[in-house]
């Protein structure tokens, strides 16, 4: 699914900010 992907990168760099 590559709106999984999206979602652990976005959440990842939102977690990161």
């Amino acid at each position: 699914m590559e709106y999984e992907d999206n979602v652990g990168c976005i959440f990842e760099m939102e977690n990161y900010h």
